[in-house]
């Protein structure tokens, strides 16, 4: 049986990556609406709206060229997840032939014999 973060893997990896830039650049539409009247009536030139679209060019590269976060490190989790239950295993394994160990030294000492009675 699956474990259940890969049943939830989302089948196109892009996801927040896409809810992201669409935000971003919906608010970057709003802010080139607000800008680009200022600069008629502020005589700026061009400089405001080009700021506005360098800045979320920027914002998008650096949203679609960041690592993975959780698709990528789900692979990662698997193995750290088997490797920590082969350890358990072996662990338990350990365990038990201590407390077999530990039974038959009990059953040795010289105390603990009972003696066979003689009839």
């Amino acid at each position: 049986m699956a474990p259940k973060f890969e049943q939830q893997a989302e089948p196109f990896r892009g996801g927040i990556r896409i809810a992201a830039t669409s935000v971003m650049w919906a608010l970057g539409t709003g802010m080139l609406a607000i800008c680009i009247p200022l600069v008629k009536v502020t005589q700026s030139g061009p400089l405001l709206p080009v700021a506005v679209v360098t800045a979320i060019t920027i914002s998008t590269v650096a949203v679609w060229f960041s690592p993975g976060g959780r698709s990528r490190n789900s692979s990662a989790l698997a193995e750290s997840v088997e490797v920590l239950e082969q350890r358990l295993n072996s662990l338990e394994g350990v365990s038990s032939a201590d407390e077999l160990t530990e039974n038959q030294v009990q059953q040795l000492e010289p105390g603990s014999v009972e003696e066979p009675e003689k009839g």
